[in-house]
């Protein structure tokens, strides 16, 4: 019974512990809220049916409060990233406006012909 019943639940119990941990370290930390209520968001995106349940978070206003928490997050975002410093960890050249045309400028250019006019397609309503 162990194995069929408590066994599975163990993931879903140290995934809850560190998501609280999380949240309280963040919250110690002084990252701003609307950064916090996101990431609680996401948590319950998680397992939405047990916070519905549990917690009486209806689906309905667990998206409401989404939309509250990215709504209030979004202004700022610019710079909650740039505070990352996230060019120190990422090399992809889509990370500044000025690498990423300096890698289009690298890319290799295909051009090509066609012999005639390509057919034209009409809607039959």
């Amino acid at each position: 019974m162990f194995n069929s019943l408590i066994l599975p639940q163990a993931q879903l119990a140290v995934e809850a512990i560190g998501h609280a941990l999380a949240y309280s370290n963040g919250l110690k930390a002084g990252l701003p809220q609307p950064i916090l209520d996101v990431y609680e968001c996401a948590v319950i995106r998680q397992d939405p049916a047990w916070y519905s349940e549990q917690a009486g978070i209806t689906r309905i206003d667990q998206r409401l409060r989404e939309d509250v928490a990215i709504s209030s997050m979004l202004p700022d975002l610019p710079t909650y990233l740039s505070e990352l410093h996230i060019e120190n960890y990422v090399t992809a050249p889509i990370v500044s406006d000025d690498a990423w045309k300096a890698y289009l400028k690298e890319l290799p250019v295909y051009t090509g012909s066609t012999p005639g006019r390509l057919p034209q397609f009409q809607a039959h309503l």
